[in-house]
């Protein structure tokens, strides 16, 4: 039975988010005359304003009328749209360059930043700040509140570690002063123990930006490794010092669109440093083995955990293997890497290896 609404101001907003945004991907657009010119008009972010705020108001005032509800939109601040649809003046201030360009109520832009490098916070100086300092101000002008698309994962590899966790709190301070009430990081929840981890850290960051990440990393490798956990807070601090010392003279780049180059060779990541994270996960793996103060139950879950740990360096061996080893033992090598990959729950991204054996 339908149920009348008495107070529907009191109602919550139901449905969540309606996303409704452009191609992922730049520069398709129309090209007939009108749109150029209101492009030329309004930026491409601007035209995108002005549709979808057609489009919320047609959709909520027929729910409030039919319902007693409303629902949330969000667009794409993203390729095309990224530039906020405002003209900047001399003294640094920002205006609507129109008042069709700004924003209903329920309708929040995303913000999709795909060219940040990700070796660094959005608020660093190696980083193009003064131009995303723009766009978050430009964006906050638009609209009252605002959302963020982060990228979080070495899309051309997801096994690879991806060093974001040290400046991650950096990042979210910044977000909150610039009115950002949703973030999103992109990554990939297919087994990856790293990718467990910044879960968890960027949660408890989310309730409490005051939290030491630090702390917070050692607090889920203790919880998730159990025997092995010393070994693997060396992992991760071998990893972390190590992309640090490559932040220090701004060596370290990692544009999403581009970064697959930098992950594929030895110039990177050199044939002493991978067997070192190798020896230390397989240290993490016997710490665990040999460990007679937990039950058969824990030993099998804490050794699959720490098996995860070890396909990092695995992977990495595999991009340059006969930097390591001689190219008759490759497929053998290759085998082993694959049933470990389905032992600890990485299938998908390798599956077609298997395949093409």
């Amino acid at each position: 039975k339908r149920i009348q609404v008495l107070y529907p101001s009191l109602v919550p907003r139901l449905g969540g988010n309606f996303q409704i945004g452009h191609m992922d991907a730049s520069g398709v657009v129309c090209l007939c005359d009108t749109c150029k010119d209101r492009i030329a008009k309004y930026k491409y972010s601007g035209v995108e304003i002005i549709f979808i705020n057609c489009i919320e108001r047609e959709i909520n005032s027929w729910l409030y009328e039919t319902q007693g509800r409303k629902v949330d939109f969000t667009i794409f601040a993203y390729h095309d749209s990224e530039d906020p649809p405002v003209k900047e003046n001399e003294d640094g201030s920002f205006e609507l360059l129109s008042p069709l360009c700004k924003a209903n109520e329920h309708i929040a832009p995303r913000l999709a930043l795909i060219d940040v490098d990700q070796a660094y916070s959005v608020v660093d100086e190696r980083q193009n700040f003064e131009y995303y300092e723009k766009v978050f101000k430009g964006w906050n002008l638009v609209a009252d509140q605002l959302m963020i698309w982060d990228y979080v994962v070495e899309f051309y590899d997801k096994l690879f570690y991806f060093p974001n966790l040290t400046y991650l709190k950096d990042n979210y301070k910044y977000y909150k002063e610039m009115n950002v009430s949703y973030v999103m990081g992109e990554a990939s929840s297919e087994g990856y123990w790293h990718t467990y981890m910044r879960m968890y850290v960027a949660s408890r960051l989310f309730w409490n930006l005051n939290w030491d990440v630090d702390y917070l990393m050692n607090e889920f490798i203790e919880l998730y490794f159990g025997p092995g956990a010393d070994d693997v807070k060396e992992f991760v601090f071998t990893l972390d010092n190590f992309y640090e010392e490559l932040r220090e003279d701004a060596s370290l780049h990692m544009p999403v669109v581009t970064s697959k180059s930098m992950f594929i060779s030895t110039d990177t990541y050199s044939v002493p440093f991978v067997k070192k994270l190798l020896t230390i996960s397989e240290n993490a793996i016997n710490s665990i083995e040999t460990c007679d103060t937990i039950s058969n139950k824990e030993k099998v879950e804490y050794r699959l955990h720490a098996q995860n740990v070890k396909l990092q360096p695995m992977r990495m061996i595999l991009k340059n293997y006969t930097a390591f080893y001689t190219p008759e033992t490759q497929t053998e090598y290759l085998l082993e890497f694959l049933d470990l990959c389905e032992a600890t729950g990485v299938v998908k991204e390798f599956a077609s290896l298997r395949e093409n054996i």
